[in-house]
């Protein structure tokens, strides 16, 4: 009979304990209307596409994203720049936009569906545009 050590019995009951904080604090606080430490620090919220709270699969989405870590920091450096909605990519697979906490709408707009090519992959995401933006000539 095998006796396993508590160290061995301890790894996986913390790595539980460690996904769980992170699933709390990434997940339900920012969904919350209180929100993260960051999120009240910089005074901004998260909303999906119609302006509402995010569901827990689109922000349990999001921190799939945060999950990969540096390669993702690098890709969002290079995709919001060429954003017109300067939404990252993981907020563009989530169907998430950050705003500002206290901010109004500036504008109505149809959710309609955007093909993006990034390095030979095709995405088609759904995003907001504006139908109500004045013309630049």
């Amino acid at each position: 009979m095998r006796v396993f050590s508590p160290s061995e019995q301890l790894i996986p009951i913390l790595f539980l304990l460690w996904a769980g904080l992170w699933f709390i604090y990434f997940v339900l606080l920012k969904r919350s209307s209180f929100g993260t430490l960051g999120y009240k620090l910089c005074k901004i919220r998260i909303v999906n596409l119609s302006g509402d709270r995010p569901s827990i699969i689109a922000l349990a989405l999001r921190l799939i994203f945060a999950i990969i870590g540096p390669l993702n920091i690098l890709l969002d450096l290079i995709w919001l720049s060429g954003d017109d909605n300067r939404q990252a990519l993981r907020d563009k697979f989530a169907q998430t936009y950050v705003v500002k906490k206290n901010t109004n709408p500036i504008g109505t707009g149809k959710i309609i569906y955007s093909d993006f090519d990034l390095w030979g992959w095709r995405m088609i995401f759904r995003e907001v545009k504006r139908t109500d933006m004045p013309k630049i000539s």
